[in-house]
């Protein structure tokens, strides 16, 4: 059997980064373009307007740390993520994705909510977003009894994660990097589950006349399509859907070993259920048409809600997933 998921997060850094072409950013400044409905304030030092405490998580480019408002105590914590200014210039196109996108969904329940942006010219760029104190959907799966979730919980998920990708994909806005690092509990409860859809530096608007060709995302995650540098469009988004349920069922990717060994396992669609995994036929169903070789066989965020597996998600789970689509 594969090894579980481990606390260390394998192939967290992308392979490559996306690019994007946002339709409707506001002035420029510094060569920077910040959306017009986004609050940038510019210091000369963090201090000035927050007091930055415990570290949250951190990666390739940036560190995120829970943080307060000093204009208003009364104001609820928030989390920051830190951008030194050497990473932000190397990466403004990946950074000006992110802010765009994020300032698109101010409210919406499944989406990561952006407050401001704070710049320290010379030092930092910093994201100011809504504080998620569940920790992220790969520590969720690790922790739980043998690494595993219960099918119920695993319906419940992915019927969040799919309202979340669905209000993307209908602002034509595909993620490319959807995996359990990148989506945020707002508790740690399993009776209260609520999901919420992070970091978007590698996501891009989408239009069907400029099919995407781009190799970026976390290999285990990504769609064939995608690694072969074929045309591809919202299906990939779908196709990492897939890999996140069986990981939740299983508490194992179903592409393990090294990049090669699981780019080449992907490239040929060679994955397999275990037997010490108790799985409905329902679900069993729905992983493989997510992880259909064939893009045009997956299910869309229009249809997926069909499928049998979600004919019995519980009343009470149901109440939880906020707007609908």
């Amino acid at each position: 059997m594969p090894a579980p998921l481990s606390p260390i997060k394998v192939n967290a850094k992308p392979q490559n980064l996306g690019e994007l072409s946002p339709p409707s950013l506001g002035m420029k400044q510094s060569s920077f373009a910040y959306p017009l409905s986004t609050t940038v304030t510019r210091v000369g030092s963090i201090s000035e307007v927050m007091s930055v405490q415990d570290t949250l998580g951190s990666g390739t480019y940036s560190t995120v740390k829970k943080c307060s408002s000093l204009a208003d105590v009364l104001d609820m914590p928030k989390a920051v993520k830190l951008i030194d200014e050497e990473t932000f210039k190397s990466s403004k196109k990946q950074l000006q994705n992110e802010v765009e996108i994020l300032s698109r969904f101010p409210a919406h329940p499944r989406i990561l909510s952006m407050n401001e942006i704070v710049r320290v010219p010379g030092k930092y760029f910093c994201i100011v977003t809504e504080l998620v104190q569940g920790g992220d959907l790969f520590d969720f799966i690790v922790n739980s009894p043998n690494g595993q979730l219960p099918e119920p919980i695993v319906k419940v998920v992915m019927t969040q994660l799919i309202e979340g990708v669905g209000v993307l994909h209908h602002h034509d806005i595909i993620h490319r990097d959807l995996k359990p690092e990148n989506i945020l509990m707002a508790s740690k409860d399993m009776e209260n589950v609520d999901v919420k859809i992070a970091d978007f530096g590698l996501a891009t608007f989408y239009s069907p006349d400029t099919p995407l060709v781009k190799n970026c995302g976390t290999t285990g995650y990504t769609a064939p399509e995608v690694l072969s540098k074929k045309p591809y469009g919202k299906s990939c988004d779908m196709w990492s859907l897939g890999v996140i349920m069986y990981a939740m069922l299983h508490g194992y990717l179903p592409f393990h070993g090294t990049n090669a060994e699981m780019k080449a396992k992907i490239l040929v669609g060679d994955f397999r259920f275990s037997r010490r995994t108790p799985m409905s036929k329902e679900s069993k169903s729905l992983v493989k048409d997510l992880l259909s070789m064939d893009p045009s066989n997956r299910p869309t965020v229009d249809n997926i809600m069909s499928h049998p597996f979600f004919s019995k998600v519980p009343e009470k789970k149901r109440s939880f997933l906020g707007k609908s689509l």
